[in-house]
């Protein structure tokens, strides 16, 4: 199955999106990194609306990660979570690029 990793321009913030839609977030909350997986898909959202606003409501779980997690570590982590019955993962920048429509 393929997985895009969408890295904030701004910060040290990142998407993991899975190909089905599966989405978590990650950001850092001034103390360590936290990851916020989501209820709700990306197939299952209004894409006329800020995906964010249409997700706020979804989370489900949150982790928190101690220092020195890896982005490796990190990512893994979000796609057993989205998915955990896919053996092999690929990364394709290209999926959703309605939605997250910025260069790759």
């Amino acid at each position: 199955m393929k997985y895009r990793v969408h890295k904030s321009k701004v910060d040290k913030s990142f998407d993991i999106i899975t190909e089905d839609g599966g989405i978590a977030s990650v950001y850092h909350n001034d103390y360590n990194l936290v990851t916020n997986y989501y209820e709700a898909n990306l197939n299952e959202i209004d894409k006329d609306n800020y995906i964010w606003d249409e997700l706020s409501n979804q989370r489900i779980y949150c982790h928190d990660w101690e220092e020195g997690a890896t982005n490796e570590e990190i990512i893994q982590d979000a796609l057993d979570y989205l998915n955990s019955s896919v053996d092999k993962w690929e990364l394709d920048n290209t999926i959703f690029q309605d939605i997250f429509n910025d260069d790759i």
